[in-house]
């Protein structure tokens, strides 16, 4: 039995303990990052700072970001790391993974950092910490989830293979999330205590350790060989934007995905929305733990449904599905707790499968790219993927200060939800009415553009894999041209 499962996909270029590793490590970045996306905005309104100047500084760091992370893809498209003794025994072989085990360090660090935030300091010292830690974070993020994507591009040049990782690796994430995520937000409750900063602190620690076997196990098995067969494409930045322009699929993705994701209030304020609304910080934490079999076979779901239909089809209905739901949240209001969890929890099925479809399209985008200008540009690709997801993240913070700000939300100055519970810290109705906007209001507001952007986008999965062909040499551009569905 144990050998018909290793010769079922001998074509596959990576072993199972390489993949598992590439599973850890990718999961171990993505939690270090889901830190800062989780307790970033609970962090500013427990520690006292003006709510709006706060988010206009969120908004400057994220404008000053937007060179480094275009910059830094342009770098590991284009650049491959000098050699030397030392180096080439800390950096390893490949084109994405060296950047990665050379930089990977520095990602928990400066999280560690950012939440060490002087809490006896003046306002402006604070808010002063808070812009350099921040850019800073965002610097070191970019480092290391850029090659960290762009990676599955060359850990193997399988098709198949590729899919698989992505869905196992997506998975495996959404699941530690959902396992993570809420004993983390428990240890910051009224019924445990701890600070924020020493709960990033412990799991950064963790995380660091998990991001550990990447670094000596997985290998770049696509970028070995592309180099043996006649090395590194070079090509100019104005011919990486150039491509990236013409690559409308790939505008239409981002700018719905930015859309969708600036509007995701919900993200940053759970915790305050279920203590102020609910009088328990822990209860909207519930579907959490309800959808984890669900979402689990949800992601298996869209692989299926993305094999049998394109991917634009499956992301498209899984969308309008969760508007739907979401809007349903929005107007039943937060009276009925039971009604808001059961249709809340719900949301979950739709929003993964269109998760899992839009990651298999911007893979499709790429080759699409790389079809059409020559240039495979993955490294940008994902650069300009990282800062839609740093700025829609901050987008979405600013946007929940200025509205709970302009709300007239009061200003707490605290370490803990067990310090707002015993200071007796309330909020006014109309501070309430904003907080149930920002929950669940803004994410019919997200939901609803993306449908829109995602009408306009047309590439086909069957197009797609005669690219895929064209690009590896498989198969002539003229006969490619006459067999797909649409002149592109």
């Amino acid at each position: 039995m144990k050998k018909g499962k290793e010769e079922k996909h001998l074509d596959w270029q990576t072993t199972k303990k390489e993949r598992i590793c590439y599973y850890v490590g990718d999961n171990a970045k993505s939690l270090e990052g889901q830190l800062v996306q989780i307790f970033m905005t609970t962090f500013l309104l427990l520690s006292g700072v003006n709510l709006v100047i706060v988010a206009t500084v969120t908004l400057i760091v994220k404008v000053i970001d937007t060179l480094d992370d275009m910059l830094f893809g342009y770098l590991v498209d284009r650049l491959k790391l000098p050699k030397g003794k030392f180096l080439s025994r800390i950096a390893g072989e490949g084109k994405y993974l060296p950047w990665y085990r050379l930089t990977f360090w520095m990602f928990p660090i400066v999280t560690v950092l950012l939440f060490r935030m002087p809490q006896g300091a003046n306002e402006w010292v604070k808010i002063a910490y808070f812009a350099v830690f921040y850019l800073l974070y965002d610097i070191t993020f970019t480092i290391v989830d850029i090659p960290m994507n762009s990676a599955i591009m060359t850990i193997t040049g399988n098709l198949e293979e590729r899919n698989s990782i992505i869905t196992n690796k997506t998975i495996i994430t959404a699941l530690a999330v959902m396992i993570v995520v809420p004993l983390m937000n428990f240890l910051i409750s009224e019924y445990v205590g701890m600070s924020i900063k020493n709960v990033v602190l412990m799991m950064s620690v963790v995380f660091f350790v998990l991001m550990l076997p990447l670094t000596r196990v997985t290998k770049e098995h696509n970028a070995i060989a592309a180099q043996q067969e006649g090395g590194e494409e070079k090509y100019t930045f104005r011919e990486m934007l150039r491509s990236l322009g013409s690559n409308r699929f790939l505008l239409i993705l981002f700018i719905g995905n930015i859309l969708y994701s600036c509007f995701r209030g919900s993200d940053t304020i759970t915790l305050f929305a279920s203590y102020y609304l609910y009088g328990n910080s822990q209860l909207l934490v519930i579907p959490m733990l309800i959808i984890i079999v669900p979402t689990m076979l949800s992601q298996k779901w869209a692989e299926a449904l993305c094999k049998k239909h394109d991917n634009y089809r499956v992301a498209l209905i899984s969308q309008i599905i969760n508007f739907g739901l979401r809007l349903l949240v929005f107007i039943l209001g937060y009276r009925n707790i039971w009604l808001h969890v059961v249709v809340l929890t719900a949301t979950a099925i739709p929003s993964i499968i269109h998760s899992m479809a839009t990651q298999y399209m911007m893979l499709d985008c790429i080759e699409y790219g790389k079809f059409k200008t020559g240039n495979e540009c993955a490294g940008i690709t994902f650069a300009l993927n990282s800062f839609v997801s740093k700025v829609a993240s901050s987008v979405s913070s600013s946007l929940c200060l200025i509205i709970l700000g302009l709300f007239g939300w009061i200003t707490i100055q605290a370490e803990s939800f067990a310090e707002i519970a015993e200071k007796g810290i309330t909020q006014p109705a109309s501070a309430l009415t904003g907080l149930w906007f920002v929950y669940a209001g803004m994410w019919v507001i997200g939901t609803g553009l993306s449908v829109l952007l995602l009408l306009l986008y047309r590439l086909k999965n069957k197009d797609v894999s005669l690219m895929a062909k064209v690009n590896s040499g498989e198969l002539d551009r003229e006969d490619a041209l006459a067999q797909m569905s649409r002149v592109y």
